[in-house]
């Protein structure tokens, strides 16, 4: 549902005469607008588009929504979007309740915000205000969601796996049950094949790095996180082959209810599952088919070519089996699996580390850069392999600078390939831990799989790194480089930022790789490389 209100018509004029004069404008809503100004030698009316915005709701769970704000019309970077939501539709109108707000640029007037921590089966009222600082303000109408209900948790068994099986499927309430049949993606449960499934398709996908595949796990469209929480999700192909490593038998009468499918046994823990015949359903009109007699169920994995199909489990004789099948051909039944993180450990931090923030990659990204105090913050500049900032960055101060230089371009102490998490390392020394400096592969794997998005935070530009499916963002400040004693590359919104990796140049041992952060769509986020005497900024990593 999209609402929007426009107002007004919106006049930019500019320049006056040489003393100060009041210029009042009347606006053809009877409003005025005045300005103070001096030095004007002429004044010159232009028409545009009306301030207008526009909202709606998309991925509502039982405990987050996402709310998608498009802004239209004349704004600028000083233009403030604001949300304030609530489950009182009186609070909200009038301006109380929870306030997010978030600034536009001239050249993406589309935002969201991801709501968290919402209660399960509750209406939630909000409003979005645009206000061009000054001179306009434009409102939606009150815009109401209602999130799901919360599935009651199932117990899990461990079956001496990588992964904890729960005791039933999606939709049933015991194992005894064959629960219900569920298209790929939704994690509603509600669709059918006869709805609009076309949104499925590009459904985004976290790249598996351990299975090579691109999966739906723990994201908002895998219905197994949704409805049962943190912790539970859809099996990857390899979890479920490993009930291949299990004993299987075909039972008729499970538990004396009629129920057919089979048992697994671990060799190991003795415990065992019943995973039913719960059959599949490829029609609306023919129903659920093959339930009592056949196993299929879905996989969280799409090809990783043809993205229109989706891996799902054909269990025959006990043998798991995977095949491959169109998203919106059937729907088949999901077992969930339960898979507790590994808790982080934080021991030998320093009070300056950061958090980490987890976008689904290799690595666990540091929340803000080194000597930062905020994750906006611009932080410390450091030479490459130096540990402790300076006010000079030039080779007569470069720690590693050779006594004696033969060669103009090997003028430096040779320090391997990689400094990562070595006594060269500046995350390593300042943050302790687990942290260390990324290598060229973990910084290209931020830039190539994250959506980047510039803005201005704390007055400083830089690019907002985020990722469809998790939480968290990272701001990389844009507020280049040192050489000597000068910062360059800081010029507005024209700025670059440049950020050291760990990885030393393969051919040029007086250069090191960087990635570079600028608005400039043709070099926007991308490696390069930089002379190591320089001072850039770092950003640390953890491993998973």
């Amino acid at each position: 549902m999209k609402k929007g209100l426009i107002l007004g018509i919106m006049l930019v004029f500019t320049a006056v005469v040489n003393a100060q004069q009041q210029v009042v404008l009347k606006m053809k809503d009877g409003s005025t607008v005045q300005r103070l100004v001096k030095n004007v030698e002429s004044i010159t009316f232009k028409e545009v588009d009306p301030l207008a915005v526009t909202s709606d709701v998309s991925n509502v769970t039982y405990n987050s929504a996402k709310v998608n704000v498009t802004v239209s019309g004349y704004f600028d970077a000083d233009t403030e979007v604001s949300l304030i939501y609530s489950t009182s539709q009186d609070e909200v109108l009038a301006g109380n309740g929870t306030k997010l707000t978030s600034d536009v640029n001239n050249d993406n007037g589309n935002i969201y915000w991801l709501l968290s921590d919402l209660e399960p089966l509750t209406t939630y009222y909000y409003v979005v205000c645009a206000e061009n600082k000054g001179y306009q303000e434009v409102k939606t109408d009150v815009i109401s969601f209602t999130t799901l209900e919360k599935v009651v948790e199932p117990q899990y068994v461990d079956l001496g796996l990588s992964v904890k099986w729960a005791t039933c499927n999606i939709g049933a309430e015991s194992d005894t049950e064959y629960g219900g049949c569920y298209v790929w993606g939704d994690a509603t449960g509600t669709l059918g094949l006869n709805d609009d499934l076309s949104f499925i398709y590009n459904v985004p996908s976290k790249p598996d790095d351990v299975n090579k595949s691109n999966t739906i796990a723990g994201t908002q469209y895998d219905i197994a996180t949704q409805k049962l929480g943190k912790g539970w999700r859809m099996p990857t192909v390899k979890e479920i082959n490993e009930l291949n490593n299990l004993a299987s038998e075909w039972v008729e009468n499970y538990k004396g209810t009629g129920a057919r499918g089979f048992v697994y046994t671990s060799p190991t823990t003795k415990n065992s599952i019943f995973l039913p015949a719960a059959g599949w359903e490829t029609s609306a009109a023919d129903g659920i088919e093959y339930r009592g007699s056949r196993l299929y169920y879905w996989t969280a994995e799409k090809e990783a070519v043809n993205q229109g199909n989706v891996r799902y489990a054909y269990i025959n004789n006990g043998v798991v089996r995977i095949l491959s099948k169109g998203y919106s051909s059937a729907m088949m039944a999901i077992r969930p699996v339960y898979f507790e993180e590994p808790v982080e450990d934080h021991e030998g931090e320093t009070a300056e580390a950061g958090k980490s923030v987890d976008l689904g990659l290799s690595v666990k990204w540091g929340d803000r850069n080194v000597g930062a105090t905020t994750v906006n913050g611009v932080g410390s500049y450091f030479a490459w392999g130096e540990t402790e900032t300076k006010s000079s960055f030039l080779q007569s101060t470069y720690k590693w600078t050779k006594e004696t230089i033969e060669n103009i371009n090997d003028p430096y102490v040779a320090l391997g390939s990689t400094i990562t998490g070595t006594e060269n390392d500046a995350a390593t020394k300042r943050w302790g831990g687990q942290w260390r400096m990324p290598t060229k592969e973990e910084m290209a794997e931020l830039l190539e799989n994250c959506t980047k998005t510039w803005k201005m935070k704390d007055g400083v530009y830089g690019y907002e790194f985020s990722r469809e499916g998790y939480a968290g963002t990272l701001f990389f400040p844009a507020a280049g480089y040192k050489a000597g004693e000068t910062v360059y590359g800081m010029d507005g919104d024209k700025s670059c930022g440049y950020y050291w990796t760990a990885t030393q140049h393969s051919s040029r041992k007086e250069w090191a790789i960087d990635i570079e952060v600028t608005k400039d769509p043709d070099t926007a986020a991308a490696t390069s490389r930089n002379d190591r005497a320089n001072g850039l900024l770092i950003r640390p990593v953890r491993s998973k």
